[in-house]
C-alpha cells in the first residue's frame, strides 16, 4: 500500500510556514511525505499553459519557506482561474490536508473558511493558528519574499 502525503495549502508566508511546521509533525509520525501545493489564478485573458509568471521562480520562492520549516517536501506550483479548481484535482479522496492561517475574530478567515470547505468535502483537515507562531518569532518570514 503506497503512502498517501501530507498536502499543505499555501496561503500567506507566516501560514505557510506554520502550516509546514504541523504538516512535519504529522509527516514524521506517518512516514509519509509532505506535499506543497501553491495555487497561482491566472487571468482569463491568459492562457493556463502560458502564465505571466515564471513556474520555477514561484516555486523557488516557496522552497525558501520550506527550508526554514526544516522539512523535506515537494512543490507543486498549479495555475488555475479559481484556486479551488487545484484542490478538486489534486487531492485524492480523504486527503490529508494542512491549511495554515490566521483566526477570524468575528468572521471566519479565509483560511479558516476553505478548512471549512475541505473538511465538508471530505477531506482530514488541520487549521494551524499561526498566532501562537508570530508571537514566540516574528522574524520567521522577513527573509522570505512570497
Amino acid at each position: 500500500m503506497a503512502t498517501r502525503p501530507v498536502h499543505v495549502i499555501a496561503t500567506s508566508c507566516a501560514g505557510t510556514l506554520t502550516a509546514l511546521e504541523t504538516a512535519r509533525h504529522i509527516a514524521v509520525e506517518r512516514r509519509t511525505p509532505v506535499v506543497l501545493l501553491v495555487p497561482r489564478v491566472v487571468s482569463f485573458t491568459r492562457s493556463l499553459d502560458r502564465p505571466d509568471e515564471d513556474p520555477v521562480a514561484i516555486a523557488e520562492s516557496y522552497r525558501t519557506i520550506v527550508d526554514q520549516a526544516g522539512i523535506a517536501a515537494n512543490v507543486r506550483v498549479c495555475f488555475c482561474r479559481e484556486p479551488h479548481d487545484v484542490f478538486g484535482r489534486l487531492l485524492i479522496d480523504d486527503a490529508d490536508v494542512v491549511v495554515g492561517g490566521l483566526r477570524g475574530r468575528w468572521w471566519p478567515s479565509p483560511e479558516e473558511r476553505l478548512a471549512r470547505r475541505l473538511t465538508a468535502e471530505g477531506h482530514h483537515v488541520t487549521f494551524a493558528d499561526v498566532e501562537a507562531a508570530q508571537r514566540a518569532d516574528l522574524s520567521r518570514c522577513e527573509s522570505a519574499s512570497v
